[in-house]
């Protein structure tokens, strides 16, 4: 794709999102139904978004590390509810990483006709290995892979799981009789789901990949997915610091706008200077990945990413609340509603203490 179509795209993105799209539409609760969501899901596919997030060689026309960057900055900004990320990027991923076993399936997926969900560890904010599964054997024990996005409207499951000792990627299908998916409601208005899996067998399941390329394949894809996750967070930072800026000028005391409180003139000063440099060090590692491959090689650099962003994340969050005062938490102030939503990618793939510990294991 050249610059010209690139730019034509993002202008159809911001266009969608600033007329068509209002996150109290879309934002679930307990009686909300998802067809909201996945109807625009359906349209954005439509519209060549998800074909933005892959390359040439499977089906799409972007694929770069910078694209995706700028999509999900989109999606950070207008606090986005869609099951992109862990359908289009983390599943897409391990399928384009697959080759010809996933390719019809992932173009299924990159034409939004299916959605997709991967299953890994038993708790994917930790570092636990694939839980282990006996396909050859009756009676085995019910696996609980926990809370996992948008699992509820998933038409097929990628699981990551350890048969014997032996890393496999498997597909199956979501009305497999030996899935069960419990529908909740995320804390950041997402749909999850809490899935089990018992006595699943070899003739119920597709088996894609073996050994140690397994490893490698779902690396691949959560550095990925940790590029979309920062990208959201550094977009949804970029609103925060909006809404605190135009709120300071209006909200009055004293007889005048807060805005001209030197504490608080400060504070949003430290704001933009957080929310800037993420977006120029994510500008800057994204734009050196180009292929699935360049991800293993940039592999410290976007944990570092991820918890810098995180660490930025967090006093940008934490002061747009402070300025705000009481306001901010209330249900009909978008404020709350982006801050929930950096807490839940603050804790993606593990919070603060369980970033660190893979930056230090990846020096050592």
């Amino acid at each position: 794709m050249n610059s010209e179509e690139r730019d034509l795209l993002f202008a159809s993105v911001n266009k969608y999102l600033t007329n068509s799209y209002n996150y109290y539409d879309f934002r679930l609760d307990g009686s909300a139904s998802s067809e909201s969501v996945m109807k625009m899901y359906k349209e954005t596919c439509d519209l060549g978004w998800s074909a933005f997030l892959f390359s040439e060689e499977v089906g799409g026309f972007g694929g770069a590390a910078i694209d995706i960057a700028e999509l999900f900055e989109k999606f950070g900004k207008h606090r986005v509810v869609t099951p992109y990320l862990e359908s289009q990027i983390t599943a897409g991923t391990i399928l384009s990483c697959i080759g010809e076993k996933g390719s019809a399936v992932l173009g299924e997926l990159i034409a939004g006709n299916i959605t997709l969900c991967v299953l890994g560890s038993s708790d994917r904010y930790s570092d636990s290995g694939p839980i282990a599964l006996n396909l050859d054997t009756l009676d085995d024990p019910a696996c609980d892979y926990g809370a996992v996005p948008w699992a509820p409207v998933a038409d097929k499951m990628l699981v990551v799981a350890s048969n014997k000792g032996e890393d496999m990627l498997l597909l199956v299908d979501r009305q497999s009789p030996s899935i069960s998916v419990e529908r909740r409601v995320g804390v950041d208005g997402s749909l999850v789901g809490k899935v089990t899996i018992n006595d699943l067998r070899r003739d119920s399941c597709e088996i894609l990949a073996e050994g140690s390329a397994v490893s490698d394949i779902v690396k691949i894809a959560c550095l990925k997915t940790s590029i979309a996750l920062c990208a959201e967070a550094v977009g949804a930072m970029e609103s925060l610091l909006r809404q605190t800026v135009e709120y300071t000028k209006t909200r009055k005391q004293f007889g005048q706008p807060i805005s001209n409180f030197q504490v608080l003139q400060h504070m949003m000063a430290n704001m933009f200077v957080a929310h800037t440099t993420s977006h120029e060090m994510l500008k800057g590692i994204a734009s050196e990945i180009s292929t699935d491959a360049d991800y293993l090689a940039y592999e410290r650099e976007i944990m570092l990413l991820k918890h810098k962003i995180n660490k930025e994340s967090k006093y940008v969050r934490h002061s747009a609340m402070q300025c705000h005062g009481g306001i901010a938490t209330t249900d009909e102030l978008m404020l709350g509603h982006y801050l929930k939503r950096l807490v839940v990618i603050d804790n993606y793939f593990g919070g603060p203490h369980v970033d660190m510990d893979r930056i230090n294991r990846e020096a050592a």
